[in-house]
């Protein structure tokens, strides 16, 4: 059976893709076919990644063939594919591997952020400090000029509270990140990685009815599934990293997340989630950066705000912690 991809990437094509193709995981055999790509976007492409490589293990295990077409063009949108990494990402061999290519001032390609080489190697230093090293050089590969430091200290923050996030709470060694820049001002991030899901994860603490509720509750402030969190320092477990993040895409651009199976855009209070079989958590942010100068005032009044909303939240931690309150270059 031909399944051709999306001819754009986009969040809804790539949600519709992951749906359709959970439908054919029984089927004897499919080729997917790339020759239909024309654009492709860091959220929906880590999304199609995923769902390709959560597809092709379950058909591997039951020896069913997959096999992929038109993943050798030289040119357009799959060239940009086989650049990024993506294919390799997928387990094709055609391409760059992932974290091979440099990147440049408008992208960040798959980028594969492993906990091991974030393990300290002196004494003093938390594997959390080696994520902001890790978060600042990363924003810095999209943000390189100086007169784009705002913009860059923006972006860090955010990359760090997302990976933090991926290996605090998902039970994973490995997540994957990509970005881009356009010349409106926005820049998109996003965050994938194949862990327990925020279900599973807020459960351990919170009294969470179902994935709906728990995808909604962990965007809520001082929300927090890690037993860390009032030991005064400054990587405190304190539930306000993904409210930030997702506070900075509902006031300056867009936040979609896609957890425990469900897919969400809380746009409107009242917006339910799409389900979406896929294990694990994908995080989006498109942020305007021409506010970046802005940037410190705009955390403070976030976090401000969320304390105070936190105090209304049975069992929320009312205080965010030190690295939640601030940003990597104005940390004094």
């Amino acid at each position: 059976m031909l399944v051709e991809l999306p001819h754009q990437f986009t969040d809804r094509a790539a949600l519709a893709f992951a749906r359709d193709i959970s439908t054919l995981v029984s089927e004897p055999e499919v080729i997917l076919d790339f020759r239909p790509v024309r654009f492709v976007y860091p959220y929906g492409t880590l999304l199609i990644a995923h769902a390709i490589k959560h597809f092709t293990t379950g058909r591997w295990v039951n020896d069913l063939k997959t096999s992929v077409l038109g993943h050798k063009e030289t040119t357009g949108a799959v060239s940009y594919l086989k650049y990024f990494g993506f294919f390799k990402y997928i387990n094709v061999d055609v391409g760059l591997d992932t974290n091979e290519a440099p990147g440049g001032s408008r992208y960040l390609p798959v980028t594969i952020v492993n906990r091991n080489t974030l393990t300290p190697q002196e004494p003093g230093v938390v594997f959390q400090d080696n994520i902001e090293h890790t978060s600042d050089r990363l924003a810095k590969v999209i943000f390189p000029a100086r007169e784009e430091e705002s913009a860059a200290d923006m972006l860090s923050y955010c990359f760090r509270e997302l990976i933090r996030n991926s290996f605090e709470h998902a039970n994973i060694t490995t997540c994957a990140v990509m970005a881009q820049r356009w010349d409106s001002g926005f820049a998109e991030v996003a965050i994938a990685d194949r862990g327990i899901g925020i279900y599973r994860s807020l459960a351990k603490a919170h009294k969470v009815a179902s994935p709906d509720d728990a995808v909604r509750l962990a965007l809520k402030p001082g929300i927090s599934s890690a037993g860390d969190k009032g030991t005064g320092s400054k990587w405190d477990n304190t539930g306000f990293g993904l409210y930030v993040v997702s506070q900075l895409g509902l006031r300056y651009g867009s936040f979609s997340m896609l957890s425990s199976g469900q897919f969400f855009n809380p746009v409107a209070e009242d917006q339910r989630p799409d389900p979406v079989s896929l294990p694990g958590t994908l995080v989006k942010l498109r942020i305007a950066t021409r506010d970046a100068e802005y940037w410190p005032n705009i955390l403070t009044n976030i976090v401000a705000e969320g304390e105070a909303e936190a105090k209304q939240i049975p069992g929320a931690i009312t205080s965010a912690s030190k690295g939640s309150r601030k940003s990597n270059t104005w940390d004094g």
